[in-house]
């Protein structure tokens, strides 16, 4: 793997830190992808417009947008501090259509996903090994399929808000109006009962909060949102197909 030169990557981590105020973990992230980035293309201040659109379609047509996207985010911001360290002008991506394309993914209310589509959803997110963050991702996916809650009030969830026995599975929202939702799906709440503890005991640090990092911060909306991005939807899509959903 070829990876960023030390004089580079010092000053991008500065920028990242100082400029656009980012976090060690977002740091982290985007390091990595770039690291796959030089490693197929070579140094991304040397890489074309084309070739650059080329990979990022390849990926979003064979991964996720999600994943293009945070690419696509990792060069801007590395392209952004290469020119403050060498006074350029460079820019390869300022055209490209993935935050068009971002933006058409998380404002598609107009099209109402049916019951099949959703629980296709939350079937393509469960996991396949026992991974902690992939046990969190699945019982976040479901709830918001199975409840249709708001996004802010998914995040703000509690272990204590989670009421589920083996003959029923209810969430107690406490936050403005208080209500009681059933949630109604047996394999769901069944795969909740026996893993919600799972995923509260593998986590670094302590929350009430269900829906945090592996390190127990709380995750905000567009974590969800790029959680959401990866099997082709997003919060409001869900919301409101679950809503159209419980006219029907």
């Amino acid at each position: 793997m070829v990876h960023l030169t030390p004089q580079n990557f010092e000053h991008y981590s500065r920028y990242l830190k100082e400029y656009k105020n980012y976090s060690k973990y977002t740091l982290r992230g985007y390091v990595f992808c770039l690291n796959k980035l030089e490693s197929e293309l070579g140094k991304p201040e040397k890489v074309s417009f084309i070739e650059m659109r080329k990979y990022l379609d390849n990926i979003k047509n064979k991964k996720s947008a999600g994943y293009a996207l945070s690419i696509f985010n990792a060069t801007n911001a590395y392209i952004e501090g290469y020119n403050r360290l060498h006074k350029t002008k460079l820019n390869p991506l300022s055209n490209y259509r993935v935050y068009r394309s971002r933006s058409e993914l998380i404002n598609k209310r107009e099209e109402v996903l049916d019951e099949h589509k959703l629980d296709e959803i939350v079937n393509k997110s469960k996991p396949k090994i026992i991974y902690p963050l992939h046990i969190r991702n699945y019982i976040l996916i479901g709830t918001l399929r199975y409840t249709g809650i708001l996004p802010k009030e998914l995040l703000n969830l509690t272990f204590d808000n989670f009421r589920i026995s083996r003959n029923e599975a209810f969430l107690h929202i406490n936050s403005g109006k208080k209500r009681k939702i059933l949630i109604d799906d047996k394999q769901f709440t069944s795969y909740v009962r026996k893993n919600l503890g799972f995923w509260k005991k593998n986590r670094y640090g302590k929350s009430d909060l269900v829906f945090t990092n592996i390190i127990s911060k709380p995750i905000s909306i567009r974590t969800l949102e790029h959680i959401l991005e990866n099997f082709g939807t997003n919060p409001r899509q869900i919301r409101y197909s679950f809503g159209k959903e419980l006219k029907n």
